[in-house]
């Protein structure tokens, strides 16, 4: 039987994706020689050494999804990303869509959420996509903290304060910043913060520019792992307490606790057929 590698490779790329941890990390264990071959065409980094994981490039890991979401989603007639990332500049910003990926940081296991928005968003319209798609409530203020292409310096965009002093580096107004004069390729980030009090941190990754699906409506949840935590249970430390009291039936805490998460929190659970998204309403 002849085999055909390029497909191999693939099959092998899209397997990796299931093992990503520490946003572009992925536990190795398959067939060596598609392991160098996938290095060899720069999808992933040297899989020689004593490193349990590799790593992938950015081209890899958008590559790696598309192929995950090709060859075994359930839904594959109803996926909502094209076969290819494409140029910002080769289709009007009416008709780009872009891919993020939002991973929270500080909690084990990951809690993350690929969602798709118009290219046409602002900070803001994506700061309530990324609110309603990982779950968050929007009780709290937040900030984009991501580097300007064009100045190299770090740009604080959110919610601008009036009081705030002469000297403090001011909040850009997110709804007058179109995300894409930041995010100009796939691969790029932000610093995305919340509740500036609990501290919670995301990274936001651009995975692909790809093209509006005819009539279909955006923003849209592609994929997802795990609930969002509750609001005001105190940050990554706080969340992982709640989590042990809740599993803890003889926990002194245990009944107060499971009564103020509403008498029932699944840690597991998450769909993403049932996210809703809101119409961006500027403040």
């Amino acid at each position: 039987m002849t085999l055909d590698s390029d497909r191999i490779d693939e099959a092998v790329l899209a397997l990796l994706y299931l093992g990503l941890h520490s946003g572009t990390r992925a536990w190795k264990g398959f067939d060596w020689d598609a392991m160098n071959r996938l290095h060899e065409k720069r999808f992933i980094s040297d899989p020689r050494g004593k490193a349990k994981s590799v790593v992938f490039s950015e081209e890899g890991l958008a590559e790696a999804r598309r192929l995950l979401e090709k060859l075994f989603s359930a839904e594959t007639q109803r996926l909502t990303v094209p076969a290819q990332t494409i140029r910002q500049d080769a289709v009007k910003a009416k008709d780009r869509i872009l891919n993020f990926r939002v991973n929270l940081r500080g909690v084990e296991p990951d809690v993350w959420r690929v969602i798709a928005v118009p290219a046409t968003y602002s900070f803001w319209d994506l700061h309530v996509a990324v609110q309603d798609g990982m779950g968050w409530l929007d009780y709290h203020l937040h900030v984009f903290r991501i580097r300007n292409p064009e100045t190299r310096n770090v740009d604080k965009i959110g919610i601008p304060e009036d009081d705030s002093f002469e000297d403090d580096l001011q909040f850009l107004p997110g709804w007058e910043i179109r995300v894409v004069k930041y995010f100009t390729k796939p691969g790029d980030r932000a610093d995305y913060e919340y509740d500036f009090g609990d501290g919670w941190q995301h990274e936001i990754v651009l995975e692909a520019v790809t093209r509006r699906i005819p009539r279909k409506r955006y923003p849209v949840c592609i994929d997802g792992a795990r609930a969002c935590p509750p609001e005001d249970c105190g940050g990554a430390h706080g969340y992982e307490k709640m989590l042990a009291i809740l599993q803890d039936p003889d926990h002194e805490e245990h009944d107060s606790m499971l009564q103020w998460v509403g008498g029932r929190y699944d840690a597991s659970a998450f769909a993403p057929g049932k996210i809703r998204f809101d119409n961006p309403k500027v403040p």
